[in-house]
């Protein structure tokens, strides 16, 4: 499956790094949320985005939403303004 990185933000949270990329894909985008802890370990969800309420749920669960919201609403306005609905 090709992808096209279309949104790339991360910060610093305590002694974590989180990281929001966006791609376009073939049947629409996908959100990887990657996690690198202070020892390296890492974690990644991919998350299939096919309308923007799926999109509104896995945002509002992250627990570092407080820190990262700003990036879910950049990358919510790039979907809507791409055309994808609720």
């Amino acid at each position: 499956m090709a992808k096209t990185l279309a949104f790339e933000r991360s910060v610093t949270v305590d002694t974590e790094q989180v990281t929001l990329k966006l791609f376009k894909v073939s049947r629409g985008y996908s959100l990887e949320r990657r996690i690198i802890e202070k020892d390296d370990a890492a974690s990644v969800q991919v998350l299939l985005i096919n309308g923007l309420d799926e999109f509104d749920v896995f945002a509002s669960a992250d627990p570092y939403n407080s820190v990262v919201a700003p990036f879910y609403y950049e990358i919510r306005r790039k979907l809507t303004d791409d055309g994808l609905n609720e």
